[in-house]
């Protein structure tokens, strides 16, 4: 799992909800109107600011880790859920969220300053990430649940670690990554085979590879001891394409 630094972007991306408030401001009314997500949702915002955060994220799943270049794995994700009270917003007390975020809820709609002294949660670039779109861990999976913000921690690279059978522990985030779902059998697979096609081709170039590369390789891996992961694997001809998905984890056991 990789620290996001939302510093990164921040000019580029403050300025997308810069432009969608201004856009939103009503003279007449004098109040925002449609100053929400549904808005941002609309492409003139959501494509630049998917950019921008697939920017400072490297083209990775917040959580998982699952490559999201292609723009149809790609999910929106609200740190602090859209929809959660006041209560459960407070609870989010990161200094990157009370620094530059506040509730919807609590914004004032009738005072035109841009940029505010803090955005609406729904809107607020601090807010946001990409996360896939897995039905079964990370964005959709966790729901509304309340997790503390481990990927703003600088650290995070050290306290989540993945063993050589693909397993993910953490002493610290032991209840984020359960209520993301990230043991998952599929994903444990997925990481355990990138560990095991790291120290057979420790030379890889991940830039050029594509599928019918890697079906070569992992066919290759028949050989090895594991021949009911492989028959998983095979199981779909779509597992190829996802376990490529997952080549960051090549890296990652190949640095250990």
């Amino acid at each position: 799992m990789n620290y996001i630094d939302k510093i990164v972007n921040e000019k580029k991306g403050t300025a997308i909800i810069n432009n969608l408030l201004n856009e939103t401001w009503n003279d007449q009314e004098e109040r925002y109107i449609d100053a929400n997500y549904d808005t941002l949702c609309k492409p003139e915002y959501r494509q630049p600011l998917i950019e921008a955060l697939l920017h400072e994220q490297n083209a990775y799943c917040c959580y998982c880790m699952q490559n999201l270049e292609e723009s149809n794995k790609i999910s929106l994700e609200h740190f602090i859920p859209k929809n959660c009270n006041q209560d459960t917003f407070a609870r989010y007390n990161h200094p990157i969220f009370t620094k530059n975020v506040i509730h919807t809820n609590s914004f004032d709609k009738g005072n035109k300053i841009i940029p505010p002294e803090k955005y609406p949660h729904d809107i607020a670039y601090h807010n946001l990430l990409v996360s896939c779109k897995n039905p079964v861990h990370c964005n959709l999976g966790r729901g509304n649940k309340f997790i503390r913000p481990l990927v703003y921690d600088d650290q995070i690279m050290k306290k989540v670690e993945y063993d050589r059978n693909g397993r993910i522990f953490s002493a610290e985030y032991f209840k984020e990554i359960n209520q993301l779902n990230l043991s998952v059998e599929e994903l444990r697979q997925f990481r355990q085979i990138w560990n095991i096609i790291s120290k057979k081709y420790p030379d890889l170039d991940l830039k050029t590879i594509t599928c019918q590369d890697l079906d070569i390789i992992v066919k290759g891996l028949s050989l090895l001891k594991n021949p009911k992961l492989l028959e998983n694997l095979f199981n779909s001809p779509k597992n190829i394409e996802k376990l490529l998905d997952y080549k960051w984890f090549y890296e990652y056991y190949k640095s250990k």
